[in-house]
């Protein structure tokens, strides 16, 4: 790269743009265009990542009729959203302009659906209710909705919208009505494919609700952000102008550790903390970021940076690895490793029971791409792995001295990771699945009896088969209780993550075998380390188990010892039945 005005962008070397424009400007709009141009005309971002474009059978809304059926047997397609905002319904031959004041108004049933714009935002603690569509104001916004009653974020993704020459665009608050359940179940479960339809995502990645709107006034180059150092080198033999010529090196900051890592405008934008904006973002085959310093343009293949400083990653990129050949043996990788274990759990949402359907559009796109079953949050491939997951610690002054719930009221189905409020961990370790477990069968309940794993999961039950211990605690090395476990069985003393294996002999507890880590001692020994699925009867029913938590046996490669043989008698064996349980 080199300074503006060098005699070396003569001869096509880029110049560093500095000082970088507000977002509101032309010629950050400008930025945005060309990223769009290359990337329809040179990139496979369009492809979408799903091989299927249908699922349930679900019936259309209508204004007049509430939320009846207007044709029974109507299959709707769900490669596009039932509703949009038209925001150029009131503009007739007005140029697309930033001021532009014109009304805006809902529009649905379009028979074809056109090219939209979507929006990735903060909602905030709450929306005003001029912000949200509810059964009460739908018909009266089909007819038009006021700007100005509109929230900042809304506003300027209209504004944005318009100047791309894009007529509709889609934001949750507005296309969802928000007071029924029916219809955010429907469109909810639709998230996956609406987002990858979208033509550009909208990313209102600097603001923490919707008052703060997507425009900044001015702009920050990634090296004044902490993301790595300019190098100038002048080279003081005169060009024909008898000018000097400065060329600029770009030298990011890399990390082997971070091998996910993203662009220093993003880091720490408070949207990045929003658990639906997860999928949003992978999902979305372009992305433009509106940060407090400067645009950050993602795509499917790359990202771009306003300040024309490329962004460099040592690996990969969740979005990129999303959109590459993906095989049945990788889902523990691509699912675990990258996706739920990368800071998922610790992203916030209003609701924690959206857990599970926020991630929804990226589980069923990995399904229709590997054919591997999924269940409720997990895969049947690497299903023992899969039930391991721990809850982070937290630290004992955290648990109250009395319970905060009962037990029985945690989420269903509680095997889970969905079924807890706290944020949880997989183990990064080599893991190897016990011979003798097993996935066997499941029947998930869903909201509205939708026969569809990718809908509002409810409860359900998981049918497994494995070894299967009942006896004392001190069998085991550590346990790990879940936090309403600790609080309703251990109560205060015990309220914390690990407790001592002997501190108690619970009677109905259960123990199926996952299968085990390998770890390497210093001296090169090895210790196999045992994961086991601590589970109880549910009181109403002998035949059915509900989670606890996961425990560990450590155990040394070698002879057994003779105090070891001793304690395990003559028949090893009868220690375990392998039978099947089912799980709740």
């Amino acid at each position: 790269m080199t300074k503006k005005g060098d005699p070396a962008e003569k001869f096509g070397v880029p110049a560093i743009t500095s000082p970088l424009p507000g977002t509101r400007s032309d010629d950050s709009f400008k930025f945005i265009e060309h990223c769009l141009q290359e990337c329809l005309g040179n990139h496979n971002c369009s492809i979408s990542m799903f091989r299927s474009r249908r699922h349930a059978t679900f019936r259309t809304t209508t204004v007049n009729d509430g939320l009846e059926p207007k044709r029974p047997n109507d299959m709707v397609e769900t490669g596009g959203p039932l509703r949009l905002v038209d925001v150029r319904a009131f503009c007739g031959d007005h140029n697309y302009d930033i001021e532009c004041g014109h009304n805006v108004r809902l529009v649905e049933n379009l028979p074809v659906c056109p090219r939209y714009m979507t929006l990735s935002h903060c909602w905030g603690q709450k929306l005003d209710t001029n912000a949200i569509t509810t059964r009460g104001n739908l018909s009266s916004r089909m007819k038009g909705i006021k700007l100005d009653d509109l929230p900042a974020n809304f506003r300027d993704a209209i504004s944005i919208t318009r100047r791309l020459g894009i007529q509709y665009l889609w934001i949750d608050a507005l296309c969802i009505i928000q007071d029924s359940q029916a219809d955010w179940a429907q469109e909810s479960m639709k998230m996956g494919y609406i987002y990858d339809g979208s033509y550009l995502t909208v990313a209102a990645s600097a603001s923490e609700d919707s008052t703060g709107g997507c425009y900044r006034s001015t702009g920050i180059r990634q090296d004044k952000l902490g993301g790595g150092s300019l190098i100038e080198i002048i080279n003081r033999l005169t060009v024909a102008s008898g000018q000097p010529s400065t060329l600029i090196f770009w030298a990011p900051n890399l990390s082997e550790d971070d091998p996910l890592r993203e662009p220093a405008p993003l880091i720490g934008c408070a949207l990045s903390q929003r658990g639906w904006v997860f999928q949003e973002r992978i999902l979305s085959p372009r992305t433009i970021h509106f940060t407090n310093s400067q645009l950050v343009w993602e795509c499917r293949e790359l990202y771009e940076m306003e300040d024309r400083l490329p962004f460099v990653t040592a690996q990969g990129t969740l979005s990129l690895a999303m959109n590459r050949e993906i095989s049945p043996d990788r889902i523990r990788q691509i699912w675990y490793d990258w996706l739920i274990g990368f800071g998922y759990s610790s992203r916030k949402f209003t609701m924690m029971e959206d857990r599970l359907i926020a991630i929804a559009g990226i589980a069923r796109s990995l399904h229709e791409r590997t054919g591997v079953p999924y269940i409720a949050g997990l895969w049947t491939n690497n299903l023992g792995f899969g039930l391991g997951w721990l809850e982070k610690p937290k630290h004992r002054t955290q648990y109250h001295s009395q319970p905060s719930n009962k037990f029985n009221s945690r989420r269903r189905p509680t095997w889970t990771w969905a079924s807890t409020d706290q944020e949880f961990q997989y183990s990064l370790r080599d893991f190897e699945e016990d011979r003798d477990f097993h996935y066997v069968d499941n029947t998930m309940k869903t909201l509205g009896d939708v026969n569809d794993p990718f809908t509002i999961i409810i409860g359900g039950w998981l049918k497994i088969r494995g070894r299967v211990y009942e006896g004392p605690t001190s069998y085991f090395t550590r346990l790990c209780l879940d936090t309403m476990a600790q609080q309703e069985v251990l109560g205060a003393a015990l309220a914390h993550s690990e407790v001592g294996s002997s501190a108690f002999n619970p009677p109905s507890w259960v123990y199926i075998q996952l299968g085990q880590f390998r770890n390497r001692t210093n001296s090169g020994d090895i210790i196999i380390e045992e994961s086991w699925l601590i589970v109880r009867r549910v009181e109403a029913s002998e035949e059915e188990y509900e989670r606890i938590g996961i425990a560990y046996r450590n155990q040394e490669l070698g002879p057994l010892t003779r105090a070891w043989q001793d304690w395990l008698g003559e028949d090893f064996t009868k220690k375990y039945l392998v039978r099947d349980l089912k799980l709740v």
